[in-house]
């Protein structure tokens, strides 16, 4: 990662546009030996649940995943 905190970044070393990036995001799984069935959006899901697990509360996980609510949406 680098000092900005973008994980990826575009082939010239800027902002990764939303066009570019499902050929980012294939390179990345393959290059880590993930699965094609694994979708960047599961990310989101595994960090949440790692977060649970090292014993963060409800609030934080609601603010980590930009929920205001239990509630359904």
């Amino acid at each position: 990662m680098g000092q900005d905190g973008r994980l990826f970044k575009g082939p010239r070393g800027g902002l990764l546009r939303r066009s570019n990036f499902r050929d980012e995001w294939a390179a990345a799984r393959t290059k880590a030996s993930v699965s094609g069935d694994v979708h960047f959006h599961d990310l989101r899901h595994t960090g949440n649940t790692l977060a649970s697990s090292a014993g963060a509360g409800t609030r934080e996980l609601m603010t980590g995943m930009g929920h205001s609510t239990t509630g359904p949406r």
